[in-house]
């Protein structure tokens, strides 16, 4: 049991399964959703309420100079605080976009090797390299101060990490899982210390890190390519895509999860999802959808269409997508596009996520791309560009922030590196 770390808390919810279908967010499919902010206490910005979300903001087009220019496109942009706002008036100065192109050598970071490498100039420094799986990783992350990899292989690892005094990192496996089958996505609650692992098969292994309680959730018939766990007011959910193609929303109750609601998902091949005031965005290989958790009814219109989108990042009331090719756009709550970018970097983008850099004291938005080019971005309210890059020997599948300046990225030779700012 590679998630008990021996308390107390009795195991609760035993291997249990459940299947339904309905409209609404509440268990066996009725009622007409929760209409209040997330638990993520952010509210209801204004035009978002009510349904997804149609109307599109001001769009980013690069001038032939390299410079940007704003062009209204649709509604404008509804929210009037927070990051949307420094967005807005970011773009109304006529900058926030960037063309594709050569990636520039004099944005080119220098990155040390271990703790001894005293490069002079080093902006970042790779920590630490771990060899863990056979398969590429699918996922990596922290969870107290342990690390956790889980990969294609079926194996979920838990690594015990320690500082030694001359600097160096040292990383020894405690325990490993097998999880009977091709793993395909895995999520972690931290309220909750619930892990869900989703397979190929369509099946989902739950594990409860406090208790040691161990679930099956069955019904997917396909492979469940992204999971979140999720709170609507009172009400507590595991939201979980399959490529057959299904939404399912699985509430604990009592000893098991049921699934009360199964929703027909219009995004093929589902990768990635987050949800932004009672809207559920879902990224797969043909574009992005929001469906309004109330109802379980999608947008009318698609964004981000015929693009394989593989990041989907809340940034405060904004949701940032990212596109195999290289595309990124930013998403105020009602769907409209307040800036976009294009990589410079020609290779397919396979990770992104936002971490915290501690030196610089801003969130940066790094990108990994199939070459083994890792990409770094400025985001608002400093202008969104390209801040900084670096090649590695090997392909990132997943990137994951761990705080105190650090971050984690899982490869397809299935290692994972640790990361820190310097």
């Amino acid at each position: 049991q590679v998630l008990h770390h021996g308390s107390a808390v009795r195991a609760a919810m035993p291997r249990g399964r459940g299947r339904g279908r309905g409209g609404g967010w509440v268990a066996g499919g009725r009622g007409g959703g929760h209409s209040q902010a997330t638990s993520r206490g952010r509210g209801s910005s204004r035009g978002g309420r009510g349904g997804h979300p149609s109307g599109r903001g001001g769009v980013v087009y690069p001038s032939s100079r390299g410079s940007a220019r704003v062009v209204k496109r649709g509604a404008k942009i509804h929210s009037n605080s927070g990051p949307a706002r420094l967005i807005a008036s970011h773009l109304a100065q006529g900058r926030g976009g960037q063309s594709g192109g050569a990636l520039p050598r004099d944005v080119m970071l220098k990155v040390g090797r271990g703790p001894q490498d005293t490069t002079p100039g080093q902006q970042v420094n790779r920590w630490k390299d771990v060899k863990g799986h056979k398969r590429p990783i699918v996922h990596v992350l922290t969870i107290d101060a342990d690390v956790f990899s889980a990969g294609e292989d079926g194996l979920v690892k838990a690594w015990n990490c320690a500082q030694q005094a001359n600097g160096s990192l040292q990383i020894s496996e405690k325990h490993s899982m097998d999880c009977g089958g091709t793993l395909s996505s895995c999520h972690y609650s931290a309220a909750t210390q619930w892990m869900f692992v989703g397979l190929a098969t369509g099946v989902i292994k739950a594990f409860n890190k406090a208790s040691g309680a161990q679930l099956t959730l069955e019904g997917h018939t396909q492979k469940v390519g992204a999971m979140l766990w999720h709170q609507e007011g009172s009400t507590l959910a595991l939201i979980s895509a399959g490529n057959e193609p299904h939404l399912r929303i699985w509430i604990p109750s009592g000893d098991q999860f049921v699934c009360s609601n199964t929703w027909h998902s219009e995004v093929r091949n589902p990768r990635c999802m987050v949800v932004l005031n009672s809207h559920l965005w879902v990224g797969g290989s043909d574009g992005l959808r929001v469906y309004n958790l109330g109802t379980g009814q999608p947008a009318p219109d698609k964004l981000m269409e015929k693009q394989g989108v593989n990041s989907l990042i809340v940034f405060g009331e904004t949701v940032i997508g990212v596109a195999d090719n290289g595309k990124m756009e930013i998403f105020n709550a009602s769907g409209g596009t307040l800036a976009f970018l294009k990589s410079p970097c020609n290779a397919a983008v396979k990770a992104s996520q936002i971490v915290q850099h501690n030196k610089a004291q801003m969130a940066i938005l790094v990108s990994a791309h199939a070459d083994g080019t890792v990409c770094c971005y400025t985001l608002p309210p400093q202008e969104f560009k390209l801040q900084g890059w670096w090649k590695q020997d090997k392909c990132i599948r997943t990137v994951q922030d761990t705080g105190n300046g650090m971050f984690l990225t899982g490869a397809t030779d299935g290692s994972f590196t640790v990361y820190r700012w310097v």
